[in-house]
């Protein structure tokens, strides 16, 4: 599957989903899924201390963002285009956007499992761990 079909993917599936979460933990109701966002900040701190810049990498509708901002600048990216973010763009053509920025965290949550094309998945890995 190339970039552009597994982009025409999920840009079906957030449509046909009606821009709710179209991945996760399915099974789990919306109050316990936000509880375990909640108590996110709190389990992570320890492990990364503060860091500046937060990249959210398939931050889909911004579930995880309220937990990431207490990290620092919030960025956030996705195949499809999301509304409401200060800083966000899209990955097109399996580049991923905010050239020259360089991030102390980068979060990804049920996204990379989805990208099915070996290839494109050791590209996507070299760009998140620009410095």
């Amino acid at each position: 599957m190339s970039f552009n079909d597994n982009q025409s993917y999920w840009e079906l599936r957030y449509r046909k989903e009606g821009g709710k979460r179209t991945v996760g933990w399915k099974g789990i109701d919306d109050d316990s899924y936000d509880k375990i966002i909640s108590e996110f900040s709190s389990i992570v701190r320890p492990f990364v201390g503060t860091p500046k810049r937060i990249l959210d990498f398939g931050c889909g509708i911004g579930r995880w963002r309220p937990s990431l901002e207490l990290f620092g600048d919030y960025y956030a990216c996705d195949l499809i285009e999301q509304e409401g973010f200060e800083r966000f763009d899209v990955v097109r053509n399996g580049v991923i956007p905010f050239d020259g920025i360089s991030f102390d965290l980068i979060w990804t949550c049920v996204t990379l499992q989805h990208i099915v094309d070996d290839r494109l998945l050791r590209s996507l890995a070299c760009q998140l761990s620009r410095r």
